[in-house]
């Protein structure tokens, strides 16, 4: 299966046997562990597990999240100074 993109304002095709496989991490049960052993399909988490990798909510971050996360935890830490105060 071919992916295909937009890089810089032109379409870029890429055949599976040029691309490089990538090992994700995830924290499951209190530890990481890869989400694929070989980098593509096979898994060696319970099903439970896969499901539940699978129903996650991902977030895409831009530079507005991050100003309005910035925010929040600089508020955070303010009332956990006021509270150590109290």
């Amino acid at each position: 299966m071919a992916l295909t993109a937009e890089i810089n304002g032109k379409i870029v095709t890429i055949d599976d046997c040029e691309r490089t496989p990538c090992e994700i991490f995830s924290r499951v049960m209190g530890y990481y562990r890869p989400v694929t052993t070989d980098g593509f399909k096979t898994t060696e988490w319970n099903p439970g597990k896969v499901q539940e990798h699978k129903d996650r909510k991902w977030y895409r971050l831009n530079q507005n999240n991050l100003d309005t996360l910035d925010k929040h935890i600089k508020e955070i830490e303010t009332l956990e100074k006021i509270n150590k105060v109290v």
